[in-house]
């Protein structure tokens, strides 16, 4: 979806675009004639694939240490065919002065590899690098490697003149921008993911007749649904305790409550369902019934356009930890969509929630009341979600999203000339 709009944010402002993209790409995806490169010999997901290769009881453990190591050394053996493969497409491309390169999704692999192929440039010779990140380093960062000694390495770059100049550095969020731009002592910008699903007439079309075919739910109940791969760091485990909760609230309340529905997707990730998410499962399929349906196998995007339309509610029970400053895609299609959000409270998407219409909770029991008075008071949340969403859509368009990249480039250029 961001690489969708990107392209067309880019081609609308008169750029000819280039994926560089994975060696194993399938190029199947295809959007305004955009040219593909496979590019890419691995990517940000080879170190949890290396640990799904260890037995069953450690993978919990191995992939822990993957995503937990706060203060990693540099690894010595590390991993450069990032870096080399990148040199190499921009040496074939001729990639020159006149040139931007984006980056929409930055992780600890791809940020020192530009770092250190700028270092072996001439500023006047340099293509532009937009590289923007979703991932708190200090949190869930793939590819992470004590990313606080990076601004040591930016600030050489500062010297040469490259940053700003060169090299602009973006989140996905202003939290987080401003988390990054103190963490590494250098300006970071925001480059929010643009607005792109929204409500329209073949997509409410094909939403309804997914609720009514598929998912075979009546008009009269909420469906409150769970989006993306079942993942602890989402929450997905604590979905049962929130069910329960809501059922007991709901059957101890005096005041009338909107019957809901519970649609969780609960596709496996990369490295599979670890023993957490595989006991939340088994759970949710033990009190299964008419209000909770689980879908276990993997989306196309069609069906998961449709699921997102046919919704009312979003849930998003994501962890503190991970998610205090982190961006999150789903956070932005359902507000752009017009769906009332219920988050977790401190974190990013409890933030959004409360900021555009929904609500928040902290821990299931609060996440649980937040959904019963959503339930309660519908047709207010419903208002207010919908009046909030235009405003998202008007201030985060597919246009303004290279926008603001071509934006801090005249910024630059003013400066330099000031």
């Amino acid at each position: 979806m961001l690489t969708q709009a990107a392209t067309l944010s880019a081609q609308a402002h008169g750029f000819d675009v280039t994926w560089l993209c994975s060696k194993e790409f399938n190029n199947t995806l295809q959007v305004g004639g955009a040219n593909v490169r496979p590019t890419f010999s691995s990517s940000m997901y080879d170190p949890y694939i290396r640990a799904r290769r260890g037995t069953l009881s450690s993978l919990p453990h191995a992939v822990n240490n993957i995503l937990r190591r706060k203060n990693q050394p540099p690894n010595e053996h590390k991993d450069t065919s990032f870096e080399s493969d990148l040199k190499e497409a921009m040496q074939s491309l001729g990639a020159g002065p006149d040139d931007r390169l984006l980056l929409h999704t930055g992780d600890g692999q791809c940020l020192p590899a530009i770092l250190r192929i700028l270092q072996t440039m001439e500023a006047a010779e340099a293509p532009s690098f937009h590289v923007a990140t979703p991932y708190d380093p200090a949190g869930v960062m793939p590819h992470r490697t004590n990313m606080a000694a990076f601004s040591s390495e930016l600030s050489r770059l500062e010297m040469r003149g490259f940053l700003n100049r060169k090299l602009f550095l973006y989140a996905e969020n202003s939290p987080l921008a401003a988390h990054l731009s103190e963490l590494w002592s250098v300006q970071v910008g925001t480059l929010p993911v643009p607005a792109f699903r929204q409500v329209h007439g073949a997509a409410a079309a094909a939403a309804s007749t997914y609720r009514r075919d598929v998912l075979q739910i009546p008009s009269d109940n909420l469906i409150i649904a769970s989006l993306g791969s079942a993942r602890t760091e989402k929450g997905f485990h604590h979905i049962p305790e929130i069910i329960r909760s809501v059922r007991k609230m709901i059957g101890e309340s005096r005041d009338p409550v909107r019957k809901a529905t519970f649609v969780l997707q609960a596709s496996p990730q990369i490295v599979g369902r670890n023993k957490t998410i595989r006991r939340a499962i088994g759970e949710l399929k033990a009190m299964r019934s008419s209000n909770v349906k689980l879908l276990l196998e993997s989306l196309s995007e069609t069906e998961y356009e449709a699921l997102l339309h046919a919704s009312e509610v979003i849930l998003t029970p994501y962890g503190e930890d991970e998610y205090r400053f982190r961006s999150s895609g789903i956070v932005t299609e359902a507000i752009a969509a017009g769906k009332v959000l219920v988050a977790s409270a401190n974190t990013y998407p409890g933030a959004m929630a409360k900021q555009y219409g929904g609500a928040a909770g902290d821990g299931p029991d609060e996440i649980a009341a937040a959904i019963v008075d959503v339930c309660r008071n519908w047709k207010e949340y419903k208002e207010r979600a919908r009046e909030r969403s235009a405003k998202f859509r008007d201030e985060n368009t597919v246009r303004g999203y290279w926008r603001i990249c071509l934006d801090a480039e005249a910024q630059s250029a003013r400066m330099s000339h000031a």
